[in-house]
C-alpha cells in the first residue's frame, strides 16, 4: 500500500488500533459517451486484500463494482473492467488497480 500514497487521486489510511488499512481511489466509467465518476474503497485486513474487499461509492451508495456498473447501464456488466482509474501510470481498470495495491 505504500506506493498507493504516491498516486494521484488515491488516499490511504491505517487504523491506529488494529492497523487495518483502507484505500480510497477516484474511478470512472463510461456509457453512451457519458462519464460517470465514483470512488472505489478497498479494505485491507490481516493479509486479505484486493477484489473481495472493494466497494464502489456512487450516488451516496456503497455497491459491489458490478452492481454499481449495472445501475448505470441497466444490464449486467463486469464492474472490474467497467470502472477505471486515471493516475500517473495512465488509465487502468479497477481490476488492475486492485492488483497494484
Amino acid at each position: 500500500m505504500d506506493n498507493a500514497k504516491e498516486r494521484s487521486s488515491i488516499a490511504s489510511f491505517n487504523c491506529p488500533n488494529c492497523n487495518a488499512g483502507m484505500v480510497i481511489a477516484a474511478v470512472f466509467g463510461t456509457h453512451h459517451n457519458t462519464r460517470y465518476e465514483a470512488w472505489a474503497k478497498f479494505w485491507f485486513k490481516e493479509g486479505k486484500t484486493g477484489r473481495g474487499l472493494c466497494k464502489i461509492i456512487y450516488e451516496d451508495q456503497e455497491l459491489a463494482p458490478s452492481n454499481a456498473a449495472q445501475k448505470i447501464t441497466g444490464y449486467s456488466v463486469d464492474g472490474w473492467k467497467f470502472w477505471r482509474h486515471e493516475g500517473k501510470e495512465g488509465v487502468i481498470t479497477l481490476d488492475e488497480l486492485a492488483s497494484s495495491l
